[in-house]
């Protein structure tokens, strides 16, 4: 290692840490407020301060949320040799793993003037040993590390090892406040008007690349880079041609429950083949699962799940029923989502007893019913009338002209629940 620390360190090492020789310099990033101040990142390290790991899809903004928190400790004269990036596909984790990397960057880069060190590392899931090493070096330095992953396998077989010692952030792509930010539009002062910008940004989707140049190749590469990169160093798949049909097929049966049994017979594969691909699409954060409410965790894993997209724009790129709907409702599941962003599991269900609700929330007790529609009639509110704590999400709330009717529902226009 010593031999090639100077190569390292002037050669590839240093191309990913420009601000080494470049005080002044800074990345052209956008500022997703949205997760600015859930980080942790402070002027100055604590002993056994928490390692945050970013999970969530390839391309919806990690990077970029980490090179924001480098600009922020640059702009707070953090000393810029106190700052390692590193990244798994840098041709340097060919030839060194991470443990000699890190000591690299502490022994030979790093000011020994301050105890000051922090270390993003991008892509960890592809580094061998990394969780072993990132404690190793958590409990024995004062060190603060950001970590992204785009992989569910970060956590099942990995993240145990940080057992108390992790904070875990997902991200999704940009929500509709800032799908208007990142695209220079402003909300109008009618209903209708920012009715058009909210199915303007369901059928974009919230892929920050594709949001600001509107180039649809950007959006494909997204999802091929979501759907492909993973499939045979770390799954195996040899049938990839699958993958981009069954992707298709839940995009035309969004907001329905489905069953591996009904897919094995559509598309003519195994049972356990349609499983397994199915996990893979849940681990890779392309789908999310959203299953029945039961009385127990048994009773609801074994119910049939609906599947949702992590974008809407993935969802209308590879769907034929381009219902708004359906967008609209799998727009709502994802903010509901974003608010239990730092949970592994989002607490969201399906409610149906008797009358199915699209959402449900048990620990704030809260239903959630979507009908994006021109009219809402009557006879489609009635039903829910036994049914308390339910907010029905509406285009346009003046327009259900029963709402007076039902003081106990609460009916709110979904384009201002999106804005929240």
């Amino acid at each position: 290692m010593c031999y090639y620390a100077s190569t390292m360190k002037n050669t590839l090492l240093s191309e990913l840490n420009p601000w080494w020789d470049d005080k002044n310099f800074r990345f052209a990033v956008r500022e997703r407020k949205q997760y600015s101040n859930d980080f942790q990142i402070s002027e100055s390290v604590l002993p056994q301060s928490t390692v945050d790991i970013l999970i969530g899809p390839r391309r919806v903004g990690k990077t970029s949320l980490m090179r924001s928190v480098i600009n922020y400790l640059l702009d707070k004269d953090i000393k810029n040799k106190n700052i390692l990036y590193f990244t798994s596909d840098n041709i340097l984790s060919n030839q060194y793993n991470l443990e000699e990397i890190i000591r690299e960057f502490l022994d030979n880069i790093a000011d020994k003037k301050t105890k000051q060190n922090f270390i993003f590392i991008d892509e960890i899931q592809d580094l061998q040993s990394w969780a072993q090493t990132i404690k190793y070096f958590h409990d024995n330095f004062h060190i603060q590390f950001m970590l992204t992953g785009s992989s569910s396998l970060i956590l099942n077989k990995d993240a145990s090892k940080l057992t108390g010692r992790f904070k875990l952030f997902e991200v999704l792509g940009l929500n509709f406040r800032e799908y208007l930010d990142f695209s220079n539009k402003k909300l109008f002062k009618t209903l209708a008007k920012n009715n058009e910008l909210l199915e303007d940004y369901l059928y974009s989707g919230g892929y920050p690349e594709y949001v600001l140049t509107r180039d649809s190749v950007k959006l494909d590469n997204a999802i091929d880079a979501t759907l492909y990169r993973d499939l045979l160093n770390i799954y195996g798949i040899r049938n990839p041609q699958f993958l981009g049909q069954l992707l298709d097929y839940l995009a035309d049966k969004v907001t329905t429950p489905v069953s591996p049994v009904r897919i094995s017979k559509d598309l003519k594969v195994t049972d356990e083949t349609a499983k397994f691909y199915l996990q893979y699409l849940q681990d890779v954060y392309l789908i999310y699962p959203v299953y029945k409410y039961g009385y127990s965790n048994k009773i609801t894993k074994s119910s049939l799940p609906k599947y949702y997209f992590s974008d809407t724009g993935v969802l209308n790129s590879r769907s034929l029923n381009k219902k708004i709907g359906l967008f609209a409702e799998n727009a709502v599941y994802l903010h509901l989502r974003r608010q239990t962003s730092r949970k592994e599991f989002s607490d969201i269900y399906y409610y149906d007893d008797n009358q199915e609700i699209d959402f449900y929330l048990p620990r704030e007790k809260k239903f959630v019913e979507v009908k994006y529609k021109d009219d809402v009639m009557e006879d489609e509110i009635i039903k829910y009338l036994k049914q308390p704590h339910l907010s029905i999400y509406v285009k346009n709330k003046l327009n259900v002209d029963c709402r007076t009717s039902y003081p106990e529902m609460d009916f709110e226009n979904i384009v201002d629940i999106l804005l929240m």
